[in-house]
């Protein structure tokens, strides 16, 4: 989940163990995942209001993940990606280029033709913020009522797109995106990512980091909390935006192992990605990683 602060701060976690996080970067991991260590960045300490100042969380090593049973993507075709209520023309162009980052991100198809209505929500599902009064969805009947009888039985989940601004239950201010690892369906907001209209790149930059986020945790990734990754909790826009656009080398290894993508195939997939969809911010990190990859 990428959220926002609670309200009133009352649900306070503890900070993640840096003895943990230290455990958890000295595991040895296959080739060439284990060299692509001397390249990543640990996680740095949370600040007051970040994620892990706020959740106890204390990952997962890749050998735990490879014998917990997680969802495997042979099983299925596709991940299925559905548009909720109404979109403009340039928040279709952010969910085209999601759609293109995810099928290199996973190396799998991701589909893009299930429409959903907001009308289909229950009406007790929406709020007034207390602050803003802006509607607000939550996220639960969403997930539940909407999204889980629409899942195809092929489909490694589902992931709705939806321009509502959402939250996951009260006490909290929003949330970016949530997903049910157990019902294999989520969902993400571009109501807080900004105006695609006016900056289209950082808007579709993090619509699409969102994106990959949720649908990992779809292949049983739980949060990471050994390097900076784009599995990282957030739980601010300023939080998600230091997030990089790509795995650390341990939940690189997951997903590969999950998928059965090639590391190489894949880096130079997504340098694809980001240079024909305009995502510059992210080639020099793209670029470095399919450089290093092809290298070792």
């Amino acid at each position: 989940m990428a959220a926002g602060t609670l309200l009133g701060g009352s649900r306070r976690g503890r900070s993640a163990s840096a003895g943990r996080a230290a455990e958890l970067r000295a595991e040895v991991l296959a080739q060439p995942f284990e060299a692509l260590k001397k390249r990543a960045v640990p996680k740095r300490a949370p600040a007051p209001d970040d994620w892990l100042a706020l959740h106890a969380e204390v990952g997962q090593p890749f050998s735990a993940y490879a014998l917990g049973g997680p969802v495997r993507a042979a099983r299925y075709n596709a991940f299925d990606l559905v548009m909720l209520g109404e979109l403009d023309g340039a928040h279709r162009r952010v969910a085209s280029v999601v759609v293109a980052y995810a099928r290199a991100f996973f190396g799998v198809p991701v589909r893009s033709a299930l429409t959903a209505r907001l009308e289909d929500v229950p009406a007790d599902a929406w709020r007034r913020h207390p602050v803003t009064r802006h509607p607000q969805l939550r996220t639960g009947p969403l997930l539940e009522g909407v999204l889980r009888p629409l899942r195809p039985r092929d489909t490694i989940g589902v992931i709705a797109l939806t321009a509502a601004d959402l939250y996951p239950e009260e006490g909290w201010n929003f949330v970016f995106g949530q997903a049910s690892l157990e019902d294999r369906v989520g969902v993400w907001s571009l109501a807080r990512l900004g105006d695609p209209a006016r900056e289209f790149e950082r808007c579709a930059g993090r619509a699409a980091r969102t994106a990959v986020h949720e649908m990992a945790h779809m292949l049983s990734l739980p949060h990471c909390i050994a390097y900076e990754c784009v599995v990282n909790g957030s739980n601010s826009l300023r939080e998600s935006d230091q997030a990089p656009a790509e795995p650390c080398p341990i939940c690189l290894q997951k997903l590969c192992w999950n998928t059965g993508a090639d590391p190489v195939k894949r880096a130079e997939a997504l340098v694809r990605v980001a240079r024909d969809r305009g995502l510059t911010a992210w080639l020099p990190l793209l670029e470095e990683r399919s450089a290093a990859l092809r290298t070792l």
